[in-house]
């Protein structure tokens, strides 16, 4: 696990650098099935599609919640974090992010969480 912390803490630190509002999706190239995803000052809704084994992502509620219906969850994805998602463990996991970050940039008071995994799955 130290080389999730690793690259979620160098993403969160390396983003202290940028300015303004900002919601985005990556992977990196050494692990394909790992999804970064990083809220800055933006909406993020996500609906995880269990028959497709997908989670989707809009900066939209309306569009997801118009597409998929009332499973889908708005403003789940919390504030000021890096998140690290595994592709691989959606459904053992229960959607559970595998590892997070509290993203700190500048003028914004980091939300620091506990160290629980974070659920994207609707109860």
């Amino acid at each position: 696990r130290w080389k999730h912390q690793n690259l979620v803490s160098h993403i969160a630190d390396t983003l202290q650098y940028l300015n303004g509002k900002f919601t985005f999706l990556a992977f990196h190239q050494q692990y394909p099935l790992h999804l970064i995803v990083v809220r800055h000052q933006n909406p993020l809704s996500v609906h995880f599609h269990a028959d497709w084994g997908t989670l989707i992502f809009s900066s939209s509620y309306i569009f997801l919640r118009k597409t998929f219906g009332v499973s889908v969850l708005q403003e789940i994805v919390p504030k000021e974090q890096v998140l690290l998602f595994d592709a691989s463990q959606l459904f053992q996991s229960q959607h559970l992010a595998i590892n997070s970050y509290p993203l700190e940039v500048p003028g914004i008071i980091p939300i620091h969480l506990d160290h629980r995994q974070h659920s994207i799955a609707s109860t």
